[in-house]
């Protein structure tokens, strides 16, 4: 039987007030790799390419997952320009497509894959690949759940019971299996679709994950917990402007108030509430948006409030709070998730 933690001794609401104005990080998540892209989140080898030059030639430090998980958990803070790249899914073109041009410029890289996903057939990757690039020491292996499902949808059309014995497989034996085939200890989970709450995140930490990770889609304050980092997806639409402003984010600082991070709501009316931190962003510019409502903060309180008087549709629903930095150095940007059922 899976438990779930005491809500708000693991899960409550940061403060990053002591980091402010300090380097975040910002981490890339790549899928699928081709020159004529099939997917919006599949990305030409060419241009994967011009993006890792980007990398170089701009000073960018590209650190290992594990080394920006350490970070967060010691709050050492990062250096400037740091960034860390990762690789969904296990699609064999990364493998054959994406990874020599990782070498080539010695940036190391981490790829979530799940079990499902591993074979001789078809765009899958053996486990004697996994191997082979887990010893070359550039490549680390991490878990992407067993069968890379949608939590929540599954939270809302399984029984309870039902639910809670897939979730195991999803997150239990998916890294026990992982760690057997492989001879590797994992460490960290990438939600499938970026989708979790706190009872998922409750059943993640029991199962011996360090972090987690989603795909909301904003840079990372030294502040973060590491059981809630965020990452930024590369899509095949983004040119060399919107790559640079993905690589170079800033995160924005703030204390979240309500809904907590992965907090489940009952299907009714809500209210946002956040107060903004950060030392470093035009007060006045701060600017909230999540399921169709949107408002700005109040400069004097530092307070921004969205709420919304309609019932939300179930489903999972992204807060993102932006605003310009106040050196000119482009926009500041947090996000966290909520569900409602």
């Amino acid at each position: 039987m899976l438990r779930s933690l005491v809500p708000g001794l693991l899960l409550a609401a940061f403060s990053s007030a002591a980091f402010a104005g300090a380097p975040g990080v910002s981490i890339l998540c790549y899928h699928h790799f081709e020159e004529k892209p099939l997917q919006g989140f599949s990305v030409k080898p060419s241009d994967f390419e011009q993006q890792m030059a980007h990398l170089a030639a701009g000073g960018f430090q590209v650190l290992r997952l594990a080394d920006a998980v350490e970070r967060l958990e010691k709050k050492a803070g990062f250096p400037e320009k740091a960034v860390v790249i990762t690789i969904d899914d296990g699609y064999r073109c990364a493998y054959e497509k994406a990874l020599p041009v990782l070498r080539k410029y010695k940036f190391p890289a981490t790829l979530f894959i799940y079990p499902q996903y591993v074979g001789e057939k078809g765009d899958k990757c053996r486990w004697e690949d996994y191997k082979r690039l887990a010893a070359e020491g550039l490549f680390d292996i991490q878990c992407h759940s067993y069968t890379h499902p949608n939590f929540a949808q599954m939270a809302r059309k399984l029984p309870a019971q039902q639910y809670e014995r897939e979730m195991h497989r999803e997150l239990f034996t998916s890294k026990k299996t992982l760690e057997e085939k492989l001879g590797l200890k994992i460490d960290f989970l990438a939600y499938p679709f970026g989708v979790y709450d706190e009872q998922i995140r409750d059943w993640a930490l029991q199962a011996g994950y360090r972090a987690m990770f989603s795909v909301d889609g904003a840079a990372n304050a030294p502040g973060t917990r590491a059981s809630s980092v965020s990452r930024t997806m590369i899509m095949a639409g983004d040119g060399p402007k919107a790559f640079a402003r993905k690589a170079a984010a800033l995160p924005l600082e703030l204390e979240i108030v309500s809904p907590r991070d992965g907090q489940i709501l009952e299907n009714g009316p809500y209210r946002v509430v956040a107060k903004i931190t950060d030392p470093d962003v035009r007060i006045e510019t701060v600017h909230g948006v999540s399921a169709g409502c949107s408002g700005r903060v109040d400069a004097r309180s530092r307070k921004l409030e969205l709420s919304s008087s309609k019932p939300i549709k179930p489903g999972v629903h992204i807060v993102t709070v932006t605003g310009s930095d106040s050196s000119g150095r482009g926009t500041r940007t947090a996000t966290w998730l909520f569900r409602s059922r």
